[in-house]
């Protein structure tokens, strides 16, 4: 898997792990988390390297909170 275009290591980053060949973020961040996700398979027959996947977070404000903030 890479992110942004950088391999993800998840023997440095605890917050990565694989599970049949799912990406799994545990915590997720905005900060680092958000971006371009892509997945690398590897076989007897080649490589291939799947199309970019783009993850966005979002808020959910309620129209109290946004009507405090005026």
């Amino acid at each position: 898997w890479y992110i942004n275009g950088t391999e993800v290591d998840s023997k440095t980053d605890y917050r990565y792990s694989f599970i049949d060949g799912d990406l799994i973020i545990t915590n997720a961040s905005e900060i680092t988390d958000n971006g371009k996700y892509q997945c690398q398979v590897e076989n007897s027959y080649g490589i291939i390297l799947s199309r970019e996947v783009l993850l966005q977070f979002a808020c959910e404000y309620s129209s109290k909170s946004l009507l405090q903030g005026m």
